[in-house]
């Protein structure tokens, strides 16, 4: 088992000091990594706030890490007014240079490290899903401390494994990591006007009116500017930041019509969304997947910036591709024993994206039953993931035999090795 690096950094939230090493000793602590503007973060949040409500006062310990994914995340007032918001009273650290991030090798929003009383991390979660499984580590850990009296293990209504190969990914609206649909693409750093495209591809964005395009975000320069977004899924988000501390309002429209009242998201009243503040606005959701254009257009001639845009497809699209997890399932059986696939190669052969094969291979499989397993380089060199041909005993013969992963350091049961 692997020691969980030293938190470092010194800007605190919910506590009147920094942390110490000192202070864990003998305590679990589950490290969450994640950021107030990600979906699936803040999804987790309840899970969270239940085991802090319930374990707080036992040798349990939760440490909050906000590792910022845009600029405006790295905000202290910004994220001390997110976690108000949100119910967060754990303490949180700021790791805008991702420090800590990079200490723990981490590549996901959110991430959740669980460490025993020794500070050797013994589970790994990433992403959505798995609360009772987390809860009993929790548990098992605080059991072998001696806490006999622990209270029952709530059963979750979240659908694990709910996600669809088809839906839309990740969209992002600034040049650097996003793609537009318009006709010759992003005016690159200064204002340019847009004009929608009359072919508008499956999984893209596009942008009508005047907007400045930054390498992180777009922003609006114009009453009536508007992004849109063709999606498949259950869920559309975007993430907003007035440009001014003003109030900024939007309409949103489905198919060219004011979205229906059935499927408007959360923050969508009668058809238009009032942005008060830095954060994700929930604009769609709906109980079956929808596919289709979603428009977002500026109603008041005041600037906004539009960060990030993305339908929450991971496990809110709740049509189960059973036949795309069964292709993926027989392509691992084929991995010959003590052999190894990238998740980017099973992809290409199942006609999906990496992002698709580990959520199936994560929500679906028991790592020491199951013959695929997760690979993370602790030195943060190799960000792959990869499936393992075999089971654990077999994978764990062929490396005593020295046949495979000679002079590396691999350890099976938590899915790591040192390549």
């Amino acid at each position: 088992m692997i020691k969980a690096p030293q938190i470092v950094g010194n800007i605190w939230l919910n506590t009147p000091r920094p942390l110490t090493p000192e202070e864990f000793d003998g305590r679990i602590v589950l490290y969450d990594f994640f950021t107030f503007s990600c979906v699936n973060c803040l999804k987790t949040i309840p899970y969270l706030e239940r085991w802090w409500s319930k374990y707080k006062h036992l040798p349990f310990f939760i440490i909050g890490i906000h590792t910022p994914e845009f600029e405006f995340e790295k905000s202290r007032l910004k994220v001390k007014t997110a976690l108000d918001n949100l119910g967060i009273t754990w303490p949180v650290i700021l790791d805008n240079e991702y420090i800590n991030w990079q200490n723990f090798a981490n590549h996901y929003w959110p991430a959740k490290y669980l460490a025993n009383g020794n500070g050797r991390i013994i589970y790994e979660h990433y992403g959505e899903g798995n609360y009772e499984e987390t809860e009993r580590e929790i548990q098992r850990v605080l059991y072998s401390l001696g806490e006999k009296n622990l209270p029952p293990i709530e059963k979750t209504d979240f659908t694990k494994g709910g996600y669809c190969s088809p839906a839309t990914p990740e969209l992002y609206c600034g040049y650097l990591r996003g793609k537009l649909a318009n006709k010759g693409g992003y005016h690159s750093d200064h204002l340019g006007n847009y004009k929608f495209p009359i072919e508008f591809p499956k999984n893209t964005i596009a942008l009508s009116g005047e907007f400045n395009a930054t390498a992180e975000y777009v922003e609006s320069f114009a009453c009536d500017s508007a992004l849109a977004v063709n999606f498949e899924g259950t869920e559309v988000n975007l993430v907003f930041e007035p440009a001014f501390d003003e109030l900024a309002v939007a309409e949103v429209k489905f198919n060219g019509q004011t979205i229906p009242a059935e499927i408007s998201g959360q923050d969508v009243d009668d058809g238009d969304i009032i942005l008060t503040e830095s954060r994700m606005y929930n604009l769609l959701r709906s109980s079956q997947s929808k596919t289709g254009i979603l428009s977002i257009r500026a109603k008041k001639a005041i600037s906004k910036r539009t960060l990030l845009l993305f339908p929450d497809v991971s496990v809110e699209v709740k049509i189960m591709d059973q036949i795309l997890v069964k292709k993926v399932f027989n392509q691992i059986s084929k991995i010959p024993i003590g052999k190894v696939a990238t998740y980017g190669q099973i992809a290409k052969i199942v006609g999906t994206g990496p992002r698709v094969i580990g959520n199936i291979l994560h929500k679906n499989t028991d790592p020491i039953k199951y013959p695929c397993h997760r690979v993370v380089n602790r030195r943060g060199e190799v960000s792959s993931s990869y499936a393992f041909g075999g089971s654990v005993l077999q994978m764990e013969k062929l490396i005593n035999e020295g046949v495979i992963f000679k002079n590396k350091k691999i350890d099976l049961y938590t899915c790591q090795v040192d390549l």
